[in-house]
């Protein structure tokens, strides 16, 4: 977009799509889609970007999931991955724009505020700690790329589950007793979590800590009911909010190649499920496709208009008198190929 100066790296092209959606402001950027987590797929994008322009990106901005995964792979790319300048022997900075990245369940914020006043320490490192090992979720899963364990989950990787206040109780407590005139002690707190964390991991994993702990201090939390994982779910949850699947529903859509218009009704299937349909305007009982969302119907409708029949409503309309479905084309352009073009700046 524009003359690139800066490189977006996306885990999907739907991601990379709803980014732009929601931010269309975005120029001078180049889009980048990778086919999954892998590191290589990032070589191969700043091997294209200096392709394209003759130059190395500014800054490479990573829109990966707010999930354990994408976590783990920015701070891989982060600590193992880094890129230098030829020209200029500096580092190339990252960065990331995770959606929902400072958000705090509700219920997790209260009982960490609650904790850590009655310890009398700062809420914020407590936050942070529950924040980098395990991103809020009562799950297994360690959220960083470290392997840092023991603080809200045990050391054996399982999750404290119905403790959690107990445990976010004695960990507000042990900060207190790391805590002296010139602040915590971030390096004993790691040490006393996890003797056996690799030395060479530690100073990024305090480096990390600090980092959200500051960002919270500065008022950067966002107290949420759920945490939105994704661009696509956040574009689905913003055009949700705005009223989208309400404008959508019981209107007259057409083109110029096309005299009769297509309108989507809604129904409810035989499980009790609401499902969007797609029907002839003048013809309701002459049904042409169905979706299982607002954005899905209207991305059938933009897309591929008629054609947009897949087998089973084929086989399920066929029966119906006059109905003649347009046959599906050759080669209907797939979002992700759509995506990947628009990346890749075609």
């Amino acid at each position: 977009m524009g003359h690139p100066r800066q490189l977006y790296v996306f885990e999907s092209p739907i991601d990379a799509l709803s980014y732009l959606s929601l931010h269309p402001q975005t120029k001078d950027t180049m889009f980048f889609a990778m086919d999954g987590l892998k590191p290589q797929s990032v070589i191969k994008a700043m091997v294209y970007y200096h392709t394209r322009t003759g130059n190395a990106p500014e800054r490479v901005g990573f829109g990966v999931d707010n999930d354990p995964a994408g976590h783990r792979f920015f701070d891989e790319m982060v600590n193992k991955h880094s890129f230098e300048n030829a020209e200029t022997g500096e580092t190339l900075p990252y960065g990331h724009f995770m959606v929902d990245d400072l958000a705090i369940p509700n219920e997790r914020l209260r009982i960490l505020q609650q904790q850590a006043a009655a310890a009398n320490v700062p809420w914020e490192p407590l936050a942070a700690l529950d924040k980098v090992e395990t991103n809020f979720h009562d799950d297994k899963e360690v959220n960083n790329w470290f392997g840092l364990k023991g603080g809200f989950t045990h050391s054996d990787g399982s999750a404290p589950g119905n403790q959690y206040e107990m445990r976010a109780g004695q960990l507000a407590s042990l900060m207190g007793e790391l805590t002296d005139q010139s602040g915590l002690d971030y390096q004993a707190l790691v040490k006393r979590l996890d003797p056996t964390l690799d030395p060479t991991m530690q100073q990024s994993v305090i480096g990390k800590l600090q980092a959200y702990t500051a960002q919270y201090e500065n008022g950067g939390v966002k107290p949420v009911q759920c945490q939105i994982k994704d661009w696509n779910d956040r574009l689905k949850q913003v055009q949700n909010e705005s009223g989208f699947p309400a404008r959508l529903i019981n209107r007259i859509y057409a083109n110029k190649a096309q005299e009769e218009g297509l309108k989507v009704i809604q129904e409810r299937d035989q499980d009790g499920r609401d499902r969007l349909k797609a029907v002839q305007a003048n013809q309701l009982n002459k049904g042409l496709f169905e979706a299982d969302s607002p954005q899905e119907m209207a991305y059938l409708i933009k897309t591929y208009g008629y054609s947009a029949v897949d087998k089973e409503d084929e086989r399920k309309y066929q029966q119906a008198p006059d109905i003649k479905p347009a046959k599906p084309q050759q080669q209907a352009p797939a979002l992700a190929q759509q995506a990947a073009a628009q990346a890749a700046g075609r």
